[in-house]
């Protein structure tokens, strides 16, 4: 398969965006430092931290991309220890989409319902939810 010159600079800038992306990833959570429950539970009232969870997600679909145009560029010369890379690249990267989603779209709103919440059988639920996340 032929991959044209766009391609391979359109993965080349999402490398470079993906390592731009790095630092929002790992530095912006220690602007909402959430040690204790109480503070987890804020943290869905926090627009930083629900910037940094959409940032991972963008991050992963970089990373995922820029991957693609490493394997591309190698296929021909390395293609079992190429596809077995990437393989492991698209295992871990639809993993991590997995758990962000989940956190963006059951989490965050458990947490917000939780500190809303009146009654204290529904509270113990959601609170068992979290805890066991």
């Amino acid at each position: 398969m032929m991959f044209s010159r766009n391609f391979f600079r359109f993965a080349a800038c999402c490398a470079l965006a993906s390592a731009l992306t790095t630092f929002g990833v790992h530095l912006l959570p220690l602007l909402h430092p959430a040690n204790t429950f109480q503070e987890q539970l804020l943290l869905s009232q926090n627009p930083i931290y629900k910037l940094r969870l959409w940032l991972v997600l963008i991050h992963i679909l970089f990373v995922l991309t820029s991957m693609w145009g490493i394997a591309a560029a190698k296929y021909k010369t390395a293609a079992g220890w190429v596809g077995l890379g990437l393989g492991g690249y698209w295992i871990f990267g639809l993993a991590e989409l997995f758990r962000v989603s989940f956190a963006l779209n059951a989490i965050t709103p458990w947490r917000a319902r939780l500190l809303n919440e009146p009654n204290p059988e529904v509270r113990e639920v959601l609170k068992e939810n979290l805890l066991s996340w």
